[in-house]
């Protein structure tokens, strides 16, 4: 016991102090795990409203070269049925409207939807590729746009090259098959393009081997399958159609579950009981599975709103939106608060319910790319009613409307003539006068008679005081009766 008491005693003093150590070192780890999950609990999720984004429908699957295993086969393939299945279909590239998505942000570069199983024998079909939806906020654009498609394949490259080189090739044979039957044997076939004049440049095994390669896109074989003249033409017969080319991608979701096709999967190959016939009793063919739809698009998000809040920087746009609706946006006394656009939902007394825009100032040049510029003023197109919001307290608050209209204007020919609503906000500062109101007001009018005629609406000027809620219901129960009126 002597002996081994040391060793023992050493041992557990040593467990010790790495248990004590442990010890300390752990609220140290907690607290830096703390931290970094309040860092990640502040993150929000950038706002985008313009993005570009590649979409791949799926590939067919191809079609099966089985045979059934029997007991009279056994031995000679010759007399084995075929039992290969055909290939699934390749998966469609959907898109889908959704209001609990609220920004372009969250989409990836590309997407590609599944492609279709292949076939297996047993007479045993792949399965159908699986959809790909694409969520994205109401109010978004889709377009098609012309670019390099989505994949970088070189199989492409050499497909596109040996298609262009077989068209060369049969154009000019096209011109020694008028007088022929459809029909031919394969010693006719033979004796035929013995007894063509071809060019020196376009022989016979040229023509045949361009034939073969055009197959083998379409269709698989095995090793003891004769590519023959025949055989050949015959599957060149069965190459499936060309799909209609559709109109280009132009589409507005404007509702909640819309749903529109955008990529079409590939059709998947035909097994090889389908290329049983009386001369190929064992054919060793199947079809491939075509290649889906490759589209590039571009997404533009502009905000559904029935009425738009339209001012200068440090106006009190955001102040306004808060006052009259549950929107909660950034509140500072400093230019640019608002970096991006904010929708909020008036609720009245009634049950009836609007929503209202905000987008960051607008400045002098913004239908230029000044400042923000025509980021965000595509989110004005769609509303209904225009609310410009103008600091009545600048020395010409006047200009300051005349400039909002000419941005307008100047960004979309029309836009100013909407039906609209002036807000002269911080209307309770020292210095606003009734005088000045009033000389705002007589400006407003005559410059909106100048421009759309003495037969236009007489404008509507509310004085307003943001902050301390002066005049907030009388500005939205006009608003509210413009948005009915239209």
């Amino acid at each position: 016991m002597k002996l081994i008491f040391p060793e023992f005693r050493r041992c557990f003093s040593v467990c010790i102090n790495v248990k004590q150590s442990a010890l300390k070192d752990i609220p140290r780890l907690s607290l830096r795990r703390d931290t970094v999950l309040k860092k990640k609990s502040i993150q929000t999720e950038r706002f985008l409203d313009y993005k570009r984004i590649g979409v791949l429908a799926g590939k067919g699957g191809d079609g099966a070269i089985a045979f059934r295993h029997d007991m009279r086969a056994r031995g000679s393939r010759s007399l084995a049925p075929p039992n290969g299945g055909d290939g699934g279909l390749g998966g469609d590239v959907y898109i889908v409207g959704s209001k609990d998505v609220t920004t372009l942000s969250g989409l990836s570069t590309t997407y590609h939807a599944q492609n279709g199983g292949k076939g297996q024998a047993a007479n045993k079909h792949g399965a159908n590729g699986d959809d790909m939806l694409i969520f994205v906020p109401l109010g978004t654009v889709v377009r098609q746009i012309e670019k390099k498609d989505v994949s970088n394949d070189k199989d492409d490259e050499v497909e596109e090259s040996v298609e262009a080189k077989v068209q060369e090739m049969d154009e000019a044979d096209e011109e020694f098959e008028d007088d022929v039957e459809e029909e031919m044997t394969a010693e006719e076939d033979d004796e035929y393009l013995e007894n063509i004049p071809v060019p020196e440049s376009k022989t016979k095994e040229a023509i045949h081997e361009a034939r073969v390669e055009l197959a083998k896109r379409y269709f698989r074989f095995k090793e003891q399958f004769e590519s023959n003249s025949s055989r050949i033409r015959d599957l060149l017969d069965r190459i499936p159609p060309p799909t209609k080319p559709r109109p280009p991608v132009d589409i507005d979701i404007m509702s909640d579950g819309e749903k529109h096709l955008i990529a079409r999967g590939g059709r998947g190959g035909m097994g090889n009981p389908h290329f049983l016939n009386q001369s190929l009793r064992n054919p060793q063919i199947a079809g491939r599975g075509l290649p889906g739809e490759k589209l590039q698009l571009q997404l533009e998000l502009k905000t559904i709103a029935d009425s738009g809040l339209v001012g200068l920087p440090n106006a009190g746009k955001s102040s306004y939106l808060k006052a009259v609706s549950n929107a909660q946006p950034k509140i500072r006394n400093v230019p640019f608060t608002t970096l991006n656009p904010y929708v909020g939902t008036i609720d009245f007394p009634d049950f009836w319910t609007m929503t209202i825009a905000d987008i960051p100032g607008i400045v002098r040049g913004a239908h230029g790319n000044i400042g923000l510029g025509h980021t965000f003023l595509r989110h004005i197109e769609r509303s209904k009613v225009l609310i410009y919001v103008v600091d009545v307290s600048a020395e010409k608050p006047w200009e300051d409307w005349m400039v909002l209209r000419d941005e307008l204007e100047l960004y979309l020919s029309g836009l100013s003539s909407k039906p609209s609503i002036v807000i002269a906000n911080k209307a309770d500062v020292e210095g606003v006068t009734k005088e000045k109101l009033e000389e705002f007001t007589r400006v407003v009018e005559s410059e909106v008679f100048k421009y759309q005629g003495e037969k236009a609406p007489r404008p509507i000027v509310v004085p307003v005081s943001a902050l301390n809620g002066t005049n907030i219901k009388l500005s939205l129960d006009c608003i509210r009766a413009i948005v009915e009126n239209i």
